[in-house]
């Protein structure tokens, strides 16, 4: 989104260092609202050697992202991850990252183990993969923030991504096979059985397990939900937030943050949850007029 917004407004083609209080607006925007509407929310990230465990299977996935990763502008945004991280523990949070597993992986494991207890999950995620779970329960959402729309189940998808392809994680399918042909291979069997002559079956399998998210060794399902069993969620802290804003002369949410941490709190308060500080601000107006201190008001001045 960020990169997309340099590109319309600044004719910026990549995000550079000096980007990145534009990237942290764009963000904390969304997270700002995500945690005002959802109160906790669980955040997955990608553990070390996360492709490991597929590129044992099949050695060319996701090698399509390898030369991005040279990059000046993958460089300078990798360095914000552990800023990020440490932001959003100030946030309501669980974030949960496991060696040797993907995001998705985390994510799967974390709802399967609330959605079979009985309990309604929301998953928040531009990935289609998350629509396996979809079809596992219907308690459980996937919704994409780009989009911004709910995904429907689709029961073939792990076939026909793993029949027909998918490009943005570089498996290939299965060759001059598309979503066409394989509508004609799943009512026709002698169809079927001729595409997966030549070896072509054990590629198909190959590609499902990589895919299939269920087929992820259970022993690395079981390490994520242990760990976010035995995890506390966060305090939410909009003071130590608001320094951060500071010190990044992010002017547009410190402008702002009054209400909006108001808001969070008020959400988080009604689902009992315990916040480490409250905003003294909420609900106040604060006239221009209103006799300040000199010299603070000359140094907020220069500031914004």
């Amino acid at each position: 989104m960020a990169r997309r917004q340099l590109k319309e407004e600044y004719g910026k083609d990549e995000i550079l260092a000096e980007d990145m209080g534009f990237f942290y607006h764009i963000f904390f925007n969304k997270y700002n609202y995500l945690f005002k509407t959802y109160g906790n929310l669980i955040i997955c990230h990608e553990g070390m050697g996360s492709l490991d465990w597929r590129r044992s299977i099949y050695s060319d996935y996701k090698r399509n992202r390898d030369k991005s990763k040279t990059e000046q502008s993958y460089l300078d945004l990798k360095k914000t991850f552990p800023i990020v991280e440490g932001i959003l523990d100030l946030y309501p949070t669980k974030q949960i990252k496991v060696d040797g597993m993907e995001a998705d992986d985390v994510m799967y494991a974390i709802a399967m183990h609330e959605a079979a207890k009985g309990e309604e999950v929301l998953v928040i995620s531009t990935d289609k993969d998350m629509i396996q779970l979809k079809n596992k329960f219907d308690s459980i959402d996937v919704y994409s923030p780009i989009k911004r729309l709910y995904y429907e189940k689709q029961e073939n998808i792990v076939m026909e991504k793993a029949v027909c392809g998918d490009a943005s994680d570089n498996i290939p399918g299965l060759y001059r096979v598309g979503p066409k042909t394989l509508e004609k291979m799943l009512v026709d069997k002698d169809l079927w059985r001729k595409k997966m002559a030549n070896g072509n079956k054990e590629i198909y399998e190959s590609f499902t397990k990589i895919i299939d998210l269920s087929l992820f060794p259970a022993d690395k399902h079981a390490e994520a939900v242990k760990q976010y069993e035995e995890m506390e969620y966060n305090l939410f802290d909009p003071n130590q937030i608001e320094l951060f804003y500071f010190e990044q002369k992010l002017q547009d949410h410190l402008t702002r943050w009054g209400s909006e941490a108001g808001d969070i709190i008020d959400e988080l308060t009604n689902q009992g949850i315990k916040t480490k500080s409250f905003n003294p601000f909420k609900n106040t107006i604060v006239s221009m007029e209103a006799e300040v201190d000199t010299d603070v008001d000359d140094f907020l001045k220069d500031f914004i």
